[in-house]
């Protein structure tokens, strides 16, 4: 039984990456926009590689690959399997084809399937639910890749119609929490990533955080104060990477006045109300509308009209918890609106303002970051 539900959730997973390709032509499916982003024909690839490489080869020793030199081209940072093709360079690969990667994948979902309709050791399945998390992390990442593709080109191409997004104000107001020893991490028996294990406990001091994120408009009176011309608002290396790359709005903002901004869905008006992405990770923290206990503003500046360009938090504290520790107290304390909560899917009621598009937890999504882009754990590749 076990076994039959796991080759279902298999099934389905694998043609969810199959449906998120199936508006893309061959072409769109081989660029590479920027060495951090892969083509969508390397996502569907390597996912496949994962299954093959880590699951039918530890069922048998002996197993033959009969896609010569794919070991090699769809291997990611897997030291201990073996070389890897240059990801910067991943846009090269013009063979094997999109048709090509599709038959690949037909051919390891069957071997699976298969190795599924038999007894398996609770390793084995552990590895074939790893892989479809995984691939769930991919389907995400596809996504992410896309829209930057999309968003280089001047026409404005156009992934999937959107729905219409319902942008409705929510009045700011601050959340206080007690702290003291919170778990973090899962002790469940249920599939968790590596690095949220073992649960353990962490002391966190008293901190408030708003009922919302950051909105769009209030973003947007951070960029007209000068927010990106202040290093006062930066760490050293966002303030040198703004300098360096003339930022001077969020990603995808079509200009700074913040009318519009570029979506899966192409060229769309910026919802008012909706959090804001796409801002940079390293930004300071810049004084916010709300006093700390001693009734002055933090760092003794004047009252701003916006709140904070640090992403993606609309969070001041007395003392600045640690983000885990405060994830993990928030996602789990059930007290209060929820705050920080599962982020809304791909293609749910507003995906073109989702700052993250898989089902995962905040917390998952947050803390399992990769690299710079603070990505879910071990996707980039």
């Amino acid at each position: 039984m076990m076994n039959a539900l796991l080759a279902a959730r298999f099934q389905a997973v694998r043609r969810d990456s199959e449906d998120l390709i199936a508006p893309l032509s061959a072409e769109d499916a081989g660029a590479q926009s920027m060495p951090d982003a892969s083509p969508a024909k390397w996502h569907l690839a390597h996912t496949t590689w994962f299954f093959e490489t880590v699951v039918l080869e530890t069922l048998d020793p002996a197993y033959q690959s009969p896609f010569n030199g794919f070991r090699v081209l769809f291997n990611s940072y897997y030291q201990g399997v073996g070389p890897q093709f240059a990801r910067p360079q991943r846009g090269l690969i013009t063979r094997p084809s999109l048709a090509e990667v599709m038959h690949y994948r037909a051919a390891i979902d069957a071997q699976i399937l298969q190795t599924l309709s038999h007894a398996l050791h609770a390793s084995v399945l552990g590895l074939i639910e790893l892989g479809l998390h995984h691939e769930q992390q991919h389907q995400e990442l596809l996504l992410m890749d896309l829209k930057h593709l999309f968003a280089c080109n001047p026409l404005g191409p156009v992934y999937r119609d959107l729905p219409p997004i319902t942008d409705i104000e929510t009045p700011l107001h601050w959340l206080a929490y007690a702290g003291g020893v919170v778990d973090v991490g899962t002790s469940a028996p249920t599939f968790a990533f590596d690095n949220e294990r073992p649960q353990h406990q962490h002391y966190l001091a008293p901190f408030s955080i708003a009922n919302r994120l950051v909105t769009n408009r209030e973003f947007l009176a951070f960029v007209s104060d000068g927010g990106y011309h202040n290093p006062a608002h930066w760490l050293a290396d966002g303030w040198s990477t703004v300098q360096r790359e003339q930022w001077t709005y969020p990603a995808y903002w079509r200009d700074a006045r913040g009318q519009e901004a570029f979506t899966l869905g192409g060229w769309c008006p910026l919802p008012p109300n909706a959090p804001v992405c796409q801002t940079p990770m390293r930004a300071g923290r810049a004084p916010v509308c709300r006093p700390n206990l001693n009734g002055n503003t933090p760092h003794g500046s004047p009252p701003r009209r916006w709140i904070t360009p640090r992403w993606p938090r609309a969070i001041r504290a007395r003392r600045i918890p640690p983000l885990r520790g405060s994830s993990s107290c928030l996602t789990k304390s059930g007290s209060g609106p929820a705050v920080l909560t599962r982020p809304t899917p791909a293609f749910g009621p507003c995906p073109a303002w989702s700052p993250n598009t898989t089902a995962s937890s905040w917390q998952t999504s947050w803390c399992c970051a990769a690299g710079a882009a603070r990505r879910r754990q071990a996707t980039r590749g």
